[in-house]
């Protein structure tokens, strides 16, 4: 059985990695370019810069969550009490 989940994980993995490639294409072609990201406890800010100008933009964690599960069409394990 855990062979079935190490197969499953691995091409969940390969999938991720074939779109993060799209998504870094895209942003190329529309001449963005991400000048920072990090990690935060309250989720992820990126400094980007995209025709001469400066932005940022925080994503915070549930609604990273969120987007991920509607994508995979998976919910997250309830939490263990």
């Amino acid at each position: 059985m855990s062979e079935l989940y190490l197969r499953d994980f691995g091409a969940l993995d390969d999938t991720m990695r074939e779109q993060l490639f799209s998504i870094r294409e895209e942003l190329r072609l529309r001449g963005i370019r991400m000048l920072k990201h990090q990690r935060t406890e309250g989720g992820v800010r990126v400094q980007y810069q995209c025709r001469g100008h400066q932005g940022e933009l925080v994503v915070a964690w549930d609604d990273m969550q969120q987007e991920l599960s509607s994508l995979f069409s998976f919910s997250p394990a309830p939490p263990q009490t």
